[in-house]
């Protein structure tokens, strides 16, 4: 997957997360605001950290340079620990930026999937 592919999809996942999440805290608490800061924050992260796991594992000219950060195990990893109440150790200004790292990290894996080398299991 190429660099400006895995930006599309990082931008997208992190807009659908972000209004999703801002509907259900708008939904719960009518005072609340829609926080145009927090769009822009996820966003930024969605642009800029959706390669993450091709700058641990770069490929450099290596179809096959996926190991252990581009394998299904991984993807389990970050699901667990993302879901639940896993972020609560986080400071609470950190817990939203994590929990959109690790869901375009997710969505960066998924769409490696596709591709003819997909992804390893360890």
């Amino acid at each position: 997957m190429k660099a400006k592919e895995n930006k599309i999809i990082g931008v997208s996942v992190a807009v659908v997360y972000n209004v999703a999440k801002q509907t259900s805290r708008l939904a719960k608490d009518p005072e609340a605001s829609f926080s145009l800061w927090e769009l822009i924050q996820d966003v930024g992260i969605g642009y800029f950290l959706t390669s993450l796991p091709d700058w641990i594992e770069p490929s450099i000219n290596n179809p096959r340079h996926r190991k252990f950060f581009h394998s299904l195990t991984f993807f389990v990893l970050t699901t667990y620990g993302i879901t639940g109440n896993r972020l609560e150790r986080l400071p609470k200004e950190l817990r939203g930026p994590a929990k959109t790292l690790g869901i375009t990290y997710l969505a960066h894996l998924g769409a490696d999937s596709t591709t003819k080398f997909s992804l390893s299991v360890i």
